[in-house]
């Protein structure tokens, strides 16, 4: 009996690391492939569709905190942003409030 409950138990820790090693093979293989849609987090704002795979444009460092963030955000947004004298909060753009303020 013991045997069995053994045997059962190898295949069980056999089939789980058959799994782990597809799935990481998969996102792997997402990773340094050109098709990174599988790391987008949802959909794509309509002012940032076209650099949505062009991921290295915002993510050269990691965004460890909202400095870091707004840091990203101000590279491309900063010469537009101070020339409109615009220090909107991210709330503004989130806010179901808005949504007929934005651009489509």
């Amino acid at each position: 009996m013991f045997e069995a409950l053994n045997t059962k138990k190898k295949y069980y820790w056999l089939a789980l690391l058959f799994i782990s090693i597809s799935l990481a093979s998969y996102y792997a293989n997402a990773l340094v492939g050109d098709d990174k849609s599988l790391f987008l987090p949802g959909i794509t704002s309509s002012g940032h569709y076209q650099i949505e795979m062009a991921c290295t444009e915002c993510h050269s460092e990691s965004f460890s905190d909202d400095l870091v963030l707004q840091k990203v955000c101000v590279k491309c947004h900063g010469k537009e942003l101070k020339s409109i004298d615009d220090s909107h909060p991210r709330s503004k753009f989130t806010d179901p409030r808005n949504a007929d303020r934005k651009r489509s």
